[in-house]
This record gives C-alpha cells, sequence and structure tokens, in this order.
C-alpha cells in the first residue's frame, strides 16, 4: 500500500509517473523504481539512502545510493521545422542568490549512482552510454552566491550505433572528475 501510495502523490504533485516495486524499512529502501515523463523512463533497482551521521563512509547528511540504473530516451521524428530562436537578453544574477531548495540540496546531500547505462533511440540510430559509477556532490559559499559542484565519473563509455552490418558509427572510453563554479553575480557564469 505503501508504494502506491507514494507513487499516487508524486503523481498528484509533480505529474510524473512513478512505480515503486517495494519499500523496505527501517533502513528506508526502494527496489524496482519506475519514472516516466517527456518520453524519458529511469529504471532503477535499488534506491538507499545513508547519513553521515550512522556511517563514516558518507561525507554528507544525507547520501542518495543508486544501483542500476538505465535511463531511455525515444527521440521522435517528425518534419518540424523548428524557428531558430531569436537571442533573447542574458539573464542578470546581480544581487540574487542560489535557491534556497538548491542551497539545501547541496550542502547536506550527495548523490551517488552505481552501473549507470543511457540509451537513446532515433531513427535510424542509437546513442548508448555507460558508467560504472558516477558521484555527484557540491558546496555553498560567499554568502549563498557561490554554488561548487562536482562530478565524478568511473568507467565511462559511449557509443553511436546506426542498424546496419558494420553497426558502430563511433566509441570513446572516458573517466574523469568534473568541477565547475556557479557564481549569481553579474550574468550566469559557470568556470
Amino acid at each position: 500500500i505503501l508504494p502506491r501510495a507514494v507513487a499516487w502523490l508524486v503523481k498528484r504533485k509533480y505529474k510524473i509517473h512513478l512505480r515503486i516495486g517495494h519499500i523496505s524499512l527501517p533502513y528506508f529502501i526502494l527496489r524496482d523504481v519506475i519514472v516516466s515523463k517527456n518520453g524519458f523512463t529511469i529504471q532503477i533497482e535499488e534506491i538507499t539512502v545513508r547519513s553521515s551521521l550512522f556511517s563514516s563512509d558518507v561525507a554528507k547528511l544525507l547520501a542518495v545510493m543508486m544501483h542500476d540504473v538505465r535511463i531511455n530516451k525515444d527521440v521522435p521524428v517528425g518534419k518540424d521545422s523548428k524557428e531558430p530562436k531569436e537571442p533573447g537578453l542574458p539573464v542578470d544574477f546581480r544581487n540574487k542568490k542560489v535557491p534556497p531548495m538548491i542551497i539545501t540540496f547541496v550542502q547536506f546531500m550527495a548523490v551517488h549512482v552505481e552501473n549507470l547505462n543511457l540509451l537513446a533511440l532515433g531513427n535510424g540510430w542509437l546513442a548508448n552510454g555507460s558508467a560504472e559509477s558516477l558521484s555527484l556532490d557540491g558546496s555553498v559559499v560567499h554568502g549563498a552566491r557561490t554554488l561548487l559542484a562536482s562530478a565524478t565519473v568511473v568507467g565511462g563509455a559511449m557509443k553511436l550505433l546506426r542498424h546496419a552490418s558494420d553497426a558502430c558509427l563511433s566509441q570513446v572510453s572516458f573517466a574523469g572528475t568534473v568541477e565547475a563554479t556557479i557564481q549569481a553575480q553579474g550574468e550566469l557564469t559557470l568556470e
């Protein structure tokens, strides 16, 4: 009953289709989770929540751990000619702060994903990406005007395939860390 109630609340509030297979308590483990919206389908075998209050392995107050995540997207085929957008005015962030919800998330939470697979299917082509591990972490400095974020990928690979006998068009393997600083001063800057 609890998985269906949570799914109903999420659908009602955020208009996102959610299906949860099992919820295990007292350690709060979600199993067989499927999230769908706007042509994206995310399948997650297991989601656990860990805390630095109970484990020294975790640096943040809450760490969301996801295992075996698959993200699928079907790219629609159409002959819609999109009009090029006219360049708008740059967004001005002078005297603006990072929104409180983002500050709370970045200061107290981290996300770790193990075995991530991405799949995009188009007309005659397929893009497939994978990573053994993905970690997202961040912090807020300078009175909530600067956001520091880092993403670490281990064992990443991307392939572009087409539907033919010699299917592989390109393949890239990678690993590394990306760090970004977003400053809310003047125009939006990203370092």
